[in-house]
């Protein structure tokens, strides 16, 4: 009888915490689709929907079609993925803008290193939208990149 108790204890415990574990990845918000390489510039209109580990961005800047920007994240132990994430929607003014969104997957790493690197995204995919968006083949794009402000593209 004793005996009985006990498994059935240990059976109760163990189903409660696979619904506990199953519960919480219920609660996970969608992480990217990451055979998408680092620095891949993505047009996607569900771009609120891309969730990002915590970063810190120093520094961005446009140069001919790439925007090059300096991060700094916790980690050093797992390889980290930073994507620029566009919806492909232009906001109408003049110039027109467009908001984009720097995304970071740290990989569940764990490490608490500082670490600071440069990144660059090549900006041509969002070019083109305008070209096609427009039917121009020069233009000018204020890029809206959060904590960088408005940032210039003109090709």
């Amino acid at each position: 009888m004793k005996a009985m108790c006990v498994i059935g204890i240990t059976v109760i415990l163990s189903m409660i915490s696979a619904i506990g574990c199953d519960r919480v990845q219920d609660n996970v918000s969608p992480r990217l689709p990451f055979t998408t390489p680092s620095d891949a510039v993505i047009i996607d209109d569900s771009t609120n929907a891309w969730d990002s580990d915590e970063f810190v961005l120093q520094q961005a800047v446009i140069t001919n079609d790439s925007l090059d920007v300096t991060v700094s994240y916790s980690g050093g132990c797992q390889d980290h993925i930073f994507n620029l994430v566009s919806s492909g929607m232009f906001l109408e003014s003049d110039p027109v803008q467009m908001p984009l969104v720097l995304i970071h997957n740290a990989n569940n790493d764990r490490c608490e290193a500082w670490i600071t690197e440069d990144h660059s995204f090549d900006l041509t995919p969002i070019k083109e939208l305008y070209q096609d968006a427009y039917h121009q083949s020069t233009g000018i794009i204020n890029i809206l990149l959060k904590d960088a402000g408005a940032l210039t593209y003109q090709f």
